[in-house]
């Protein structure tokens, strides 16, 4: 018999709103990379939906807020980032693997509710993906995401984790547009 999953959480009191916290005592930051983690990666198969859809709702909720972590990036309503109250070092992974863990929740849930709910957001992140790989005249390799903070030393640099997480989160949610048959799945 399985107990109610116990997280390292946080609820705002002024807005109600939950957040899984990278850690307690010297963490009680917001890293998003590895918080997607969790609910895709262990509420998710252990069968706590409800509480996976619950830490993942913050995100949904202030897309758009969080500019990404480098100079040639600015606002972009698609970007999914850690909200300003949580933020520890923010890494342009994050939007990636928000992606991953909105659509792979699908996926594993077929949520028919959950999916109507989060298709917007994974649209938008995905048309954030787009237009950030379009970017030129950036001084890096063109075609793939510019420079950015790819881990806690700050230092803006083109990374195959930043990338990586974005491909990742980006051919997730393919697969699920194509699974509910979504006009855009093939764009």
């Amino acid at each position: 018999h399985l107990k109610m999953a116990e997280v390292v959480a946080e609820k705002g009191p002024a807005t109600g709103e939950y957040c899984t916290l990278t850690g307690s005592w010297t963490y009680a930051d917001v890293w998003a990379t590895p918080n997607s983690m969790l609910p895709a990666l262990l509420l998710d198969p252990l069968g706590y939906h409800a509480q996976a859809e619950r830490y993942l709702a913050v995100f949904r909720k202030h897309q758009g807020t969080t500019v990404p972590p480098g100079k040639t990036y600015g606002q972009h309503p698609g970007y999914l980032g850690t909200p300003k109250v949580y933020q520890a070092i923010n890494w342009l992974s994050d939007n990636g693997a928000l992606l991953w863990a909105f659509s792979e929740h699908a996926l594993l849930t077929d949520d028919e509710k959950f999916i109507a709910e989060y298709v917007p957001a994974i649209l938008k992140s995905c048309e954030w993906i787009r237009d950030a790989r379009r970017t030129t005249g950036h001084g890096g390799v063109e075609g793939i995401l510019p420079g950015a903070v790819a881990t806690d030393e700050g230092k803006q640099v083109q990374s195959i984790w930043n990338d990586g997480w974005n491909h990742k989160g980006l051919i997730t949610a393919v697969r699920l547009l194509k699974r509910i048959k979504h006009p855009r799945a093939s764009e």
